[in-house]
């Protein structure tokens, strides 16, 4: 798992996300040592950010066995070709994790997008084997987080109104606060899932 965030404020969106990558083996969450999955990508329109299963197996017919494909690498691909990630890309995603059902974890990705100057909307998409979800951010939700429960219930209880008149003193704040977090949870987890560096990115 991870920590990843989109937050609207009224001259833009500022996303976050850490940096560690984990991997479950028999149960049991440990580092992906060498592994540094990207979780943030600007988009032409605005910014996803991603969590959850970072890899995924994919069959192909013409193919004994199944490959292992970083859910990253099926970003850079379409974003390249297409600039965003609409529609069509969440449902081809849907259709690689479909082919194996070996795919338990979901993919889930919120995205801010800027409509147009003062005008940003958030979203939430969430990609399983065999469902694919969707949801929007009314004009009261100022923010859409994900990841380990600890931390979205942590920044759940922050309040970031006072920030929200301008990006980059809420992107700041933000940053500040899961840094803590990292810090804290490094002294109180058995195991840490969400790492340093911290990422964030701006569209305004």
């Amino acid at each position: 798992m991870s920590f990843a965030g989109i937050f609207r404020a009224k001259n833009g969106i500022a996303a976050v996300v850490d940096s560690k990558g984990s991997i479950n083996r028999s149960g049991n969450l440990e580092e992906d040592i060498g592994r540094n999955p990207e979780k943030l990508f600007p988009l032409s329109d605005g910014v996803a950010v991603c969590y959850g299963c970072n890899q995924i197996l994919v069959q192909n017919r013409s193919k004994l066995f199944s490959t292992t494909v970083n859910v990253e690498d099926f970003i850079y691909e379409y974003v390249r070709t297409h600039q965003t990630l609409d529609a069509a890309f969440f449902e081809m995603i849907q259709i690689k994790m479909g082919t194996n059902p070996d795919n338990r974890e979901p993919i889930l990705f919120i995205v801010g997008r800027k409509l147009w100057a003062g005008n940003y909307r958030i979203e939430y998409h969430k990609i399983g084997y065999d469902y694919l979800a969707m949801k929007v951010g009314d004009e009261n939700e100022y923010a859409f987080t994900g990841g380990v429960d600890v931390y979205t219930q942590a920044f759940g209880r922050m309040d970031f109104r006072p920030y929200l008149h301008d990006v980059e003193e809420l992107r700041k704040n933000v940053v500040e606060k899961l840094q803590e977090c990292i810090d804290f949870y490094e002294h109180t987890l058995s195991y840490n899932p969400v790492g340093r560096p911290v990422k964030s990115f701006i569209v305004r």
